[in-house]
């Protein structure tokens, strides 16, 4: 690949984060399958697509590239809670939700801090070599 492509690591873990919030709002997102409820996947998928867009334009503008990774966190952030809700008013699912959302604010801390400290890459990057 062309050397140019070598920063887009620095989007990596935050988009990573956005796919586990994806993983969760769809594990949420069988329940409506289940009980029929077609409509209402429907009309969250469609909230969180438009609230995704909103929010990657707000952020763009502020942050950069990196604002379009936190925008998408944020729109699936949003589609999980929203079907966590539905799902509970249809059936009781225990879910650690707390301690989910623990270990995704550590995930995004974790991300910011390597980051930040991109000398962490250059060294692992001169090691290899």
């Amino acid at each position: 690949l062309n050397d140019s492509y070598i920063i887009a690591w620095k989007y990596v873990p935050y988009l990573c984060i956005a796919m586990i919030i994806s993983c969760y709002a769809s594990y949420f997102g069988v329940f409506y399958n289940v009980y029929k409820k077609n409509n209402k996947v429907f009309f969250n998928t469609a909230l969180g697509a438009v609230l995704n867009i909103v929010f990657n334009l707000f952020f763009v503008n502020i942050m950069g590239l990196y604002g379009i990774a936190c925008g998408t966190i944020l729109g699936y952030f949003v589609l999980w809670l929203l079907r966590v809700k539905d799902t509970n008013a249809l059936a009781q699912v225990h879910f650690p939700i707390k301690r989910s959302c623990c270990m995704l604010a550590l995930l995004m801390l974790m991300s910011t801090l390597l980051i930040i400290n991109d000398n962490v890459f250059i060294y692992f990057n001169y090691v290899s070599s």
